[in-house]
């Protein structure tokens, strides 16, 4: 994901990640919490994407999280935000 990310992304473009798992990234990054979990990605989601719309990103590059337990909420989440739009790796 984080090689795929770096050779696509533009300069109006920008991921989605952990404080942790953001410096991997060479492109902007919008952090979903301190750690990579369910409950931070969750609780964020809805707030990154308004903020990804304010600041006029043009496309969000989001890992599909496990399709489980906590993530499962997350998982439908992204599929409905994403129109369908989305690139498997």
């Amino acid at each position: 994901f984080v090689s795929y990310v770096n050779s696509v992304a533009e300069d109006e473009d920008a991921v989605f990640a952990s404080a942790d798992n953001a410096p991997m990234f060479t492109c902007r990054v919008l952090v979903t919490g301190e750690h990579d979990t369910a409950s931070e990605d969750n609780h964020s989601l809805y707030s990154l994407l308004r903020l990804a719309d304010k600041l006029n990103i043009r496309r969000v590059y989001i890992k599909k999280p496990p399709e489980y337990g906590e993530y499962l909420a997350l998982y439908n989440r992204l599929i409905r935000a994403s129109a369908g739009q989305i690139v498997k790796l």
